[in-house]
């Protein structure tokens, strides 16, 4: 049966070929191999990396309304992030069939997704810092780590620098977009979002529909100021 988590030598040549890229240093591709068994293998990073998922989602979603927590919203998610890990290379592979770059696609898959267990457990030590201070870091270190994924491209596919910056945009653009897709799909619907299904949310409603037929009542005649509206 084959293990879901990489092996031990997997998990240290790995990270010893994409450490030296946090200080743009490229060295490291030399260790990295160039097949396309290493590369599909390389994708079992992600299973490394989903207990850091979570919190990482908490705070992409703090600021949004969501259903509440159950097998759906469990089961987006965790498909967007599984698509998040892959969309990407495939449509990469698909674009560099034919091209200068295909030859290095499955050593660039395999950098990248190397490198993203290290910049996802960055993000998650920024994610559980105190407010103040990870506002900032979560920047700063953006920053950081969009200059270090333009350094991988640029160096493992040997293309310049507008075409490793567009790579690196295509590539959140890509993950944005799943994102989006899932963060529609587990949405908290907007009547239950403003009034979170609590009973004075729906006192409130019910007042402001009560108060509006009075008013058309008065308008057309039907009511007089002093009577009431029945329910």
């Amino acid at each position: 049966m084959v293990s879901p988590f990489p092996s031990g030598d997997e998990l240290r040549r790995g990270l010893a070929g994409v450490l030296p890229f946090f200080a743009l240093d490229s060295s490291g591709l030399a260790l990295l191999p160039r097949d396309g068994a290493s590369a599909l293998a390389s994708f079992k990073v992600m299973t490394l990396a989903l207990p850091a998922f979570p919190i990482l989602l908490a705070e992409m979603l703090r600021d949004t309304a969501v259903e509440p927590l159950g097998p759906h919203l469990v089961l987006v998610w965790l498909l967007a992030y599984v698509l998040m890990w892959i969309a990407f290379p495939l449509l990469l592979l698909e674009f560099g069939r034919g091209k200068p770059i295909e030859p290095r696609l499955p050593q660039f898959i395999l950098a990248a997704n190397w490198l993203s267990l290290p910049d996802i457990y960055l993000r998650f030590l920024i994610a559980i810092m105190p407010f103040g201070l990870r506002e900032l870091l979560i920047v700063l270190s953006g920053l950081y780590l969009l200059a270090v994924q333009w350094h991988l491209a640029r160096s493992a596919l040997a293309v310049g620098g507008w075409s490793a910056a567009a790579l690196v945009g295509a590539n959140i653009v890509v993950n944005w977009a799943i994102a989006n897709v899932a963060s529609s799909m587990t949405a908290a619907p907007a009547a239950l979002a403003l009034y979170e299904v609590s009973d004075e949310g729906s006192n409130r409603f019910r007042q402001l529909v009560r108060l509006a037929e009075r008013a058309r009542m008065i308008e057309h005649a039907e009511l007089r100021p002093g009577d009431k509206v029945l329910e």
